[in-house]
């Protein structure tokens, strides 16, 4: 299993880990961002996919 870290906890980092998350092979142990304000936060991902299997 590979391990993930993602720079950047805004819209595109979520965007990448809720990606990530559809590889089984991925674990994703952090999100890493310079903003202070996230510091601490927890990043709640979703799948992406409608109930269609679309985007």
């Amino acid at each position: 299993m590979q391990k993930v870290v993602i720079f950047g906890a805004g819209n595109c980092g979520r965007l990448i880990g809720a990606n990530l998350m559809q590889d089984k092979n991925v674990e994703i142990i952090a999100f890493i961002d310079n903003d202070p304000q996230k510091a601490g936060q927890k990043i709640c991902l979703e799948n992406t996919q409608d109930s269609t299997g679309g985007g």
